[in-house]
């Protein structure tokens, strides 16, 4: 089985990659960060994609969208500190097959890969029947966070500005006008009601948008 860890902790790369190496996992890439792990997945097309939320430069939710929007064969399963609700609707909104908790047991994340490499949903035990159902079939409108209310390129915008990019820099890589990107940054602090670059700083940690 092909699998892409995704996770800006290399220790915790390495920790994964012996885990999963001797439970029939062959570890085919590993990315620090949310564009890599895109690269890497459009590169090497792995089965299953281990995706960590909080990484630098581009989120793993982000990250998520665009590897399962254009990669029908690879699979994402989020391993993430976060425990709360939002982060794993998002993850789910974004096209994840599973989602687990960093706290799982080294037996469930084996068998939350296997299942998910099988294009099945797993969700770890933490997560209650319940607790699915109300996320799943809660009414539209009732998110409040950054990925609710802010468009995806927003988001990514958002996150290199928290990061300390400037507007040249983010609209290089974004491919962009500095004038597109003045305009998102506006955009986003309408819609979020902040005014200083701290103030967005302090949200887009606070919401899991980048692990600074």
């Amino acid at each position: 089985m092909r699998v892409l860890l995704a996770d800006d902790h290399k220790l915790m790369r390495k920790g994964l990659c012996h885990i999963l190496s001797h439970n029939s996992c062959n570890i085919v890439g590993e990315a620090s960060d949310g564009r890599e792990a895109i690269a890497l997945a459009w590169e090497l097309q792995p089965q299953v994609v281990l995706m960590d939320i909080a990484m630098p430069e581009m989120n793993g939710i982000e990250a998520t969208r665009r590897i399962t929007d254009g990669l029908a064969s690879s699979h994402v399963l989020v391993l993430s500190v976060h425990a709360g609700r939002d982060y794993f609707f998002q993850s789910m909104k974004a096209g994840a097959r599973g989602y687990l908790q960093k706290d799982c047991t080294a037996d469930e994340l084996v068998e939350a890969v296997h299942q998910v490499a099988r294009g099945e949903y797993y969700f770890g035990v933490s997560i209650s029947e319940n607790f699915i159902q109300e996320l799943l079939f809660r009414q539209e409108g009732e998110d409040q966070n950054a990925f609710s209310l802010l468009t995806s390129r927003e988001c990514e915008v958002l996150q290199l500005l928290a990061e300390g990019w400037n507007t040249k820099k983010i609209a290089y890589e974004l491919n962009v006008s500095s004038k597109t990107v003045e305009f998102h940054r506006l955009q986003i602090m309408k819609k979020l009601n902040l005014f200083t670059i701290a103030d967005l700083t302090k949200y887009a940690i606070r919401e899991g948008l980048t692990s600074l």
